[in-house]
């Protein structure tokens, strides 16, 4: 997505077709590439492409202790044994590892019953 800071130079104050008005120095982002393009051929503002923003990062577990999906894929069955005793969260990212993701449940879930 396109993104830029477009700022009127030129004079006091500018009306635009569409009946927003700007007054001179006065700075807005705009991510419409229609837009972008409209104040580019118009030589009272000034267009500034800005780098396109970062996709936000998944929020982290409020547990520190967590185990991930990821995580759990990776664990053999000694480390098992020890998370059956602890409290876990599990975040499952369906698309990925799917069958190792229900057998560590499964397994789990299991010890978890037998102790």
């Amino acid at each position: 997505m396109a993104r830029a800071r477009i700022t009127l130079r030129g004079c006091l104050t500018y009306q635009t077709p569409k009946g927003k008005t700007w007054k001179r120095n006065e700075s807005r982002i705009v991510t419409k590439q229609s837009e972008i393009d409209y104040f580019k051929n118009n030589t009272e503002f000034v267009v500034t492409i800005l780098p396109d923003a970062e996709p936000k990062l998944p929020p982290k577990s409020e547990d520190p202790k967590a185990y991930t999906s990821a995580m759990l894929g990776r664990m053999t069955k000694p480390e098992l044994v020890t998370l059956a005793a602890e409290r876990f969260t599990l975040e499952i990212d369906l698309d990925s590892r799917k069958p190792d993701i229900i057998v560590a449940i499964l397994e789990a879930q299991a010890q978890m019953e037998a102790a």
